[in-house]
């Protein structure tokens, strides 16, 4: 009897799991799991959780256009790991700001049994989260798929795959130049790989010869190359065949075990020799379908993954079968050989830059950088060099190479060609120096941009333009071209979106100016007759802005509609097709760094420009306030260390009652008093001061407005950009000594969070407990140390000599944090010493904008507001009174 009810009890789960498997996973998670104990212990043992693809789950939830689609899909990936993460042998993350060591150690934890990782960035981990990682999987780890290409490749993440994945035999590997050190490491760390895939930008003969020597036990060997830093000719076959002619690269692979793309060279003849090269390089079979698809900004799908979390196994089978077949290798993704790749710098012993005229625009300069006939360009002068390399990276970062910069002055146009930067002679002689927006000469070199469209539009080549304040997140060029209709694409300044996908924004509904800062041109009839009578109009009239000319153009006519579904419109002259770029995506100023509006819509951006804000300090401080500036070691690591401190904020100033002006200037009072002492903490420690977190109740832009914005999606209270209430440019000037004392440096909140700080920097932290004096553990003198538990007593209200005393027994200390700054400092002793300081206070704020029906309608921040009883948030009430506080 027993017996006879184990077989229906087992008959019953083999129907029921039946059933389970025609449920996608994200209806096991969502429902079929919860119903009982007994149907979740069934639904994990379901063969789908073999694959688990952290994208697809995102991908669902947009698809469904549901809100915080990122987080939802990590959500439903981790439920997935939990409930069947003992089945799962591959495993899929992808690039986002979630993957950092707790994720990976999570999900090491839960698929005791992966055979197949990929790893799409290792940016935010860390070699001790990797090493608990790859020590779970070490035992049945046989394929590893990751990219070092936003991370600079050390010996110690190959030492640690090599320490622990003892069966690992597949690497599949993309990086920026493969060079001696990399593939020494390889060898000596991997020794048992048997399949090696590689994709990178540059390598060299001898690395070549590391990994055929070294590797005993490979079988197949397959590289994909965008150009090789070899010869001494940018452009030529030569550069880029050189290694594969080489007699004893050609002999070595030829010993290979099995058949591999180089074998067959070694008898050809010379003549055929670079046919083959090139087949080598652009279209190894099984290489190219990999890298193409995995890196590409599509989520297309990778042969040892789903395609969805909500596909049947039998989709899941197709799938694997086709993209068995080679024939599939997307050939047409080839890349340009033909292009010397970015940063490569001049040959060693070169000492003259070529002559200028060899800088000249021509359609034979473009046609080296195009590719699948369109380049991206911006231009600018040498006051904007950090902001071009930066514009710069961030596409190289997203293997994005047809770019070429125009340079408007001489010393950017050397200092770029010494950096390996493509670039191009405007021929303008502009100023060098930062000219100020709004400016006459900002004015002339925002005329240029109409004058550079029209130079290049007769070359037949596709234009994405933008200005050099401009950080590109995502690969743009397949959103672009899903609109080939599309005779111009336009950024707006649209502060409330029309749509809430990824589609157009409609055009008729921008209530704000579309923006030249960021467009797409295709080389159309009508585009270049737009572009000349743009250049009549701004040419004829020295004050009028570019900007508005080509709204004044435009939108001449706007409308009808040129079709049901694309939101292309019919502009300027009735037969020009224009598009608006969505501002969820191809954000500003205001609708990327304060709106965020992006992730209210659960939407991947594709750009971020730096509108919305006219000093160029300001738009420095937002990239690096959001980590989106590459700036040089030196900047993260500091003499005399940095401050920081927890601010203290009560629940009551954040969420009670509206939010209006008072509520507003409540909040942001009480967070800049303890800012002040913070800067005189600074200044007695000679620190540079981490900036803490800003929170605003009331949005600050340059017009009147209500409460909020109107159909805008701003969420109140917010974290607010620092420029919001102080003047960054006027923070990081020379002030004269003499009135304002001395400088102190300061850093963005985000300081900590970005991956270019250095370890060594956060592991050298103290801190410091503020206490009541006399209170246990709250004595002072020159030998005060820290507690058992690491932490530093230090009393409140202490004077400058107490700050010397204590604090000099911690020079070295890279981090000091403060439990608070409420009652830290007890004020400067010296009177001299403590106006200087309050003379830069006060210099340091701005003022908030715009109160409605009220001239003037800004309203100043007061940094010693809470000196004085009577004060008010309240505009100046006459012209007169139109100054900060005093």
């Amino acid at each position: 009897m027993q017996s006879s009810d184990r077989s229906l009890a087992d008959m019953q789960s083999d129907m029921l799991l039946e059933m389970f498997a025609s449920f996608t996973m994200i209806e096991i998670i969502m429902s079929i799991s919860a119903v009982c104990k007994c149907w979740k212990s069934l639904s994990s043992e379901l063969t789908m959780w073999k694959t688990l693809d952290l994208t697809m789950f995102r991908d669902y939830f947009r698809s469904q256009h549901l809100e915080r689609a990122n987080e939802r899909g990590l959500l439903f990936f981790k439920a997935a790991l939990n409930l069947g993460g003992h089945k799962t042998e591959k495993l899929k993350f992808d690039i986002s700001p979630d993957m950092k060591d707790g994720l990976l150690v999570y999900a090491a934890e839960r698929c005791p049994h992966l055979k197949h990782l990929f790893l799409p960035s290792l940016l935010l981990l860390t070699d001790q989260g990797l090493s608990t990682a790859f020590e779970l999987w070490g035992s049945t780890l046989e394929t590893l798929i990751i990219s070092l290409y936003t991370r600079q490749p050390s010996a110690s993440i190959f030492q640690i795959i090599g320490q622990n994945c003892k069966i690992l035999t597949v690497l599949m590997l993309r990086v920026c130049d493969l060079d001696n050190q990399i593939s020494s490491t390889i060898t000596n760390c991997l020794p048992g790989l048997k399949v090696f895939v590689l994709r990178c930008d540059a390598t060299e003969k001898d690395a070549l010869k590391n990994l055929l020597d070294g590797l005993a036990n490979l079988d197949e060997l397959y590289i994909s190359i965008s150009a090789i830093a070899l010869a001494t000719d940018p452009f030529g076959l030569s550069e880029i065949l050189a290694p594969f002619q080489d007699e004893s690269i050609v002999q070595k692979a030829s010993m290979l075990r099995r058949n591999n793309p180089l074998k067959n060279m070694a008898n050809c003849k010379a003549i055929f020799l670079p046919i083959y090269a090139i087949a080598v390089i652009g279209a190894s079979l099984y290489c190219l379908f990999i890298f193409s698809d995995v890196y590409s900004s599509s989520s297309s799908s990778f042969s040892l993954l789903s395609s969805s979390p909500g596909q049947s196994q039998a989709s899941n089978s197709s799938h694997r079968t086709n993209s068995g077949n080679p024939s599939l290798a997307p050939i047409s993704r080839m890349e340009n050989k033909l292009v010397k790749p970015i940063w490569a710098v001049p040959p060693a012993g070169s000492q003259k830059m070529p002559p200028r005229k060899a800088f000249k625009l021509s359609k034979k300069l473009v046609q080296q950088r195009v590719k699948d006939n369109i380049i991206i360009v911006t231009f600018g002068n040498y006051a904007f060099m950090d902001f071009i390399l930066n514009w710069v990276k961030h596409l190289t970062e997203l293997s994005i190479e047809n770019l070429l910069v125009g340079a408007m002055d001489t010393k950017l146009l050397e200092a770029l060609y010494w950096k390996g930067v493509p670039v191009f002679d405007m021929g303008r002689q502009m100023s060098t120096i930062d000219v100020g927006w709004g400016s006459p000469d900002f004015q002339k070199m925002q005329r240029e941009k109409a004058i550079l469209i029209d130079a290049f539009l007769p070359f037949g080549f596709e234009l994405l333009l933008c200005d050099s304040d401009t950080v590109w997140l995502k690969n743009p060029l397949p959103y672009l071209a899903r609109f080939p209709d599309a005779d111009i694409l336009t950024s707006t300044d649209q502060l409330i979106p029309t749509v809430v996908d990824d589609s157009l924004d409609f055009c008729e509904q921008i209530q704000f100016a579309y923006n030249v800062g960021l467009f797409h041109w295709r080389p159309s009839n009508s585009s270049k007759k737009f572009v000349k009578e743009w250049i009549k109009l701004i040419l004829a009239d020295e004050g009028l802005w570019d900007q508005q000319g080509f709204n004044d153009i435009i939108r001449r006519q706007l409308g009808p509609s040129v079709d049901q579904d694309s939101k292309l419109t019919y502009a300027y002259d009735g037969e020009l097709k224009l598009g608006c770029l969505p501002v969820s995506i191809f954000g500003g100023g205001h609708t990327f760094f304060v709106q965020k509006m992006y992730q209210h819509l659960g939407l991947d951006p594709y750009a971020a420009h730096a509108t919305f804000q006219t000093s160029t300090e300001a738009k420095r401080h937002r990239f690096r306030e959001a980590n989106l500036l590459f700036d040089p070691p030196s900047y993260y690591d500091v003499p005399g260390g940095f401050l920081t401190f927890k601010p203290s904020i009560p629940k009551n100033l954040l969420l009670n009652g509206e939010h209006n002006i008072q509520s507003h200037f409540s909040l942001v009072n009480y967070q800049i008093k303890q800012i002040r002492t913070a800067f005189a903490v600074a200044s007695l420690l000679n620190r540079t001061l981490v900036m803490p977190r800003l929170w605003c109740r009331m949005d600050s832009v340059f017009f009147a407005h209500p409460r909020d914005l109107t159909g805008s999606i701003m969420r109140q209270p917010f974290i607010c950009p620092l420029d919001y209430v102080f003047q960054v440019n006027i923070m990081v000037k020379e002030l004269p000594e003499n009135k304002f004392g001395p400088s102190i440096r300061f850093r963005e909140h985000s300081l900590f969070d970005n991956p270019s700080m250095p370890q060594k920097v956060k592991d050298s932290w103290l801190d410091v407990d503020l206490c009541q004096e006399g209170s246990q553990g709250c004595q002072v003198s020159s030998n005060t140390t820290r507690s058992q538990t690491g932490v530093l007593k230090f009393p409140k209200n202490s004077s400058e000599q107490t700050y010397t005393t204590v604090f000099s027994s911690f020079k070295t200390v890279k981090v000091i944090q403060f439990s608070s700054m409420r009652d830290a400092f007890a004020g400067f002793a010296d009177k001299l010493k403590e106006e200087k300081f309050r003379s830069r206070m006060k210099a340091y704020m701005g003022r908030w904008c715009c109160v409605e029906d009220h001239d003037p309608p800004h309203i100043y921040y007061d940094i010693y507001w809470d000196e004085k009883p009577d004060w008010k948030p309240e505009p100046p009430q006459t012209p007169e009174d139109d100054h900060p506080p005093s």
